[in-house]
């Protein structure tokens, strides 16, 4: 078994950061359940985990500010797995006539899912599962802290790239002072271009040639901000993470990947910075079932809620909050917003 000894924060490898963020996570995950279950949440069960984590326990190797963040995550999570079923809450309410009863809360975490279309977007920490049980979506908002949320003075830049939806003009609203140039670049240490006949994966645009500085710059100041979210998904989806650890470690044998690898502690294969876009109804056909694709948003703004109208409800997506569904599977659209927005969508492709 692997172990860390002898190493300090700045010696750390990507994908050793991404193990010890998601060894620390667990622990936050593991006691934010715990006390739960002390308060009275009896019926709440662990999700699956990763195996064992405790060889790369070290906190010591992180920040102390990365460190918070997995505590303060964690215990969302945790909220988020135990949440409470919005209609039938309030059904019981009333047959309560309002009064707060701890036994109501209890027996309604048991339901886990709703039932009926919401007519509002949903606030509240949440997951969304099918009839068997199959998380499809966690909603996690405000999860993301403060100091998470500010933006890199190193804004990326969007580079050319075929015609789509997704880099309509259309599509993007122009705020007064945007924190960065209108665009939705793509950055991925292995990428097979689109309509490409290449047998090899190659890095992206924005990790190449005259960008290639510059990218780079942008992902070394992402490092803590990619291990979290890494992180979190090791808690909500650990086979995902899984595979994307051993995917990016078989990649590191390749010598033109190697080295934009080790600016990337993450397992997802992807990052897309989409700043102040809508979004029409998609899918996204590249992705695989069921990995999530994992969204979180910054910036000054009001609206852009997320739309997936083959679940009961749709979520607010305000400031550092976070959604991860399958986007494959699922529907989804982002409706307008007021302000400057800026989305960060970590994905998997299904080739890579």
């Amino acid at each position: 078994m692997a172990t860390l000894q002898g190493f300090e924060m700045a010696t750390l490898s990507a994908t050793d950061l991404v193990r010890v963020v998601a060894a620390v996570m667990h622990r936050e995950f593991v006691i934010a359940c715990r006390k739960l279950q002390a308060e009275g949440e009896d019926d709440i069960k662990m999700p699956p985990l990763l195996p064992s984590t405790d060889s790369f326990y070290r906190p010591d190797l992180i920040s102390a500010s990365l460190v918070a963040d997995c505590g303060y995550a964690a215990a969302l999570i945790a909220n988020a797995f135990s949440s409470v079923d919005a209609d039938r809450y309030c059904a019981r309410l009333q047959e309560s006539k309002g009064t707060a009863d701890p036994a109501i809360d209890r027996e309604l975490r048991r339901y886990g899912r709703c039932y009926g279309r919401s007519q509002s977007a949903y606030t509240a920490p949440c997951t969304m599962v099918d009839k068997f049980g199959n998380i499809l979506a966690w909603y996690l908002p405000n999860i993301l802290t403060h100091k998470r949320q500010q933006f890199s003075a190193n804004k990326p830049i969007p580079g050319e790239s075929k015609p789509s939806w997704r880099r309509n003009e259309q599509n993007f609203i122009q705020p007064p002072n945007p924190a960065a140039p209108l665009g939705a670049p793509t950055f991925a240490p292995a990428w097979y271009p689109i309509g490409s006949p290449s047998e090899k994966p190659t890095t992206s645009a924005t990790l190449s040639g005259d960008k290639r500085e510059s990218g780079l710059h942008f992902l070394d100041e992402m490092a803590e901000t990619n291990a979290l979210m890494a992180a979190i998904l090791s808690v909500i989806h650990p086979e995902q993470f899984q595979i994307g650890v051993r995917a990016h470690q078989t990649l590191g044998n390749a010598e033109p990947l190697r080295e934009v690898l080790a600016h990337w502690p993450s397992c997802f294969t992807a990052l897309q910075v989409i700043n102040n876009r809508v979004s029409p109804l998609h899918t996204d056909p590249g992705a695989p079932y069921p990995a999530f694709d994992v969204i979180a948003s910054i910036g000054d703004y009001t609206g852009g809620h997320i739309i997936l109208p083959t679940l009961p409800v749709d979520f607010q997506q305000p400031p550092g909050s976070v959604l991860a569904f399958c986007a494959r599977m699922l529907p989804h659209s982002v409706e307008k917003f007021v302000g400057d927005r800026i989305s960060f969508a970590w994905f998997m492709k299904d080739r890579v």
